[in-house]
């Protein structure tokens, strides 16, 4: 009678132990799901806040827009290239006038701080690439990639160095007209 009574007491213990084990996993595992789908929620309003948001943004960039905006900047786009890295004296003034109209006022102190063109080389400019984000164009920003050929003549031994360039420009709209503010290359 002792054994069925020890043997009884250690059924009932695993038997509680087994319950709460199971009881444990149960709460355990909810609460992992609950954190899971608290996570998933979160994830699910951030994409729809930014899917929102490009829906926004798509319907003030109509095509027409976006165009209205790509023409002109490209326009200015070349015209700078042309501007800042073809050089000669022949051409100084009026490039430098030029400038004016399509530069900020510390690039075109960079490309032309004097009144006359003093260097002794001549450069051009061949198979000019202009690649424009035209997403950014309708907020009055925009970064353009441009790769050239860029070739170098020194007029001293009349050697000819041609190097290809990247360059990344910036520039905005002021005015209605596209203004190139900086420039890197790349």
């Amino acid at each position: 009678m002792n054994k069925k009574i020890i043997f009884m007491a250690f059924l009932v213990v695993l038997l509680v132990i087994t319950s709460f084990n199971i009881y444990d996993f149960k709460v355990s595992s909810n609460e992992d799901l609950q954190a899971e789908i608290q996570q998933l929620q979160l994830e699910n309003k951030t994409i729809s806040e930014e899917n929102n948001k490009l829906n926004r943004l798509l319907e003030r960039q109509e095509p027409a827009e976006v165009q209205s905006q790509y023409n002109p900047l490209l326009k200015q786009i070349s015209t700078f290239v042309k501007v800042a890295f073809v050089q000669s004296k022949e051409t100084y003034p009026e490039r430098k006038k030029q400038a004016e109209k399509i530069m900020s006022d510390e690039l075109r102190n960079i490309f032309f701080p004097t009144d006359t063109y003093k260097g002794d080389t001549r450069t051009g400019v061949n198979d000019v690439q202009v690649f424009i984000e035209a997403s950014n164009l309708t907020n009055d920003h925009a970064t353009v990639l441009v790769k050239l050929k860029h070739t170098l003549y020194s007029l001293q031994n009349e050697q000819k160095q041609v190097s290809p360039v990247f360059i990344e420009i910036h520039a905005k709209c002021q005015n209605e007209q596209w203004l190139v503010t900086d420039f890197t290359e790349i």
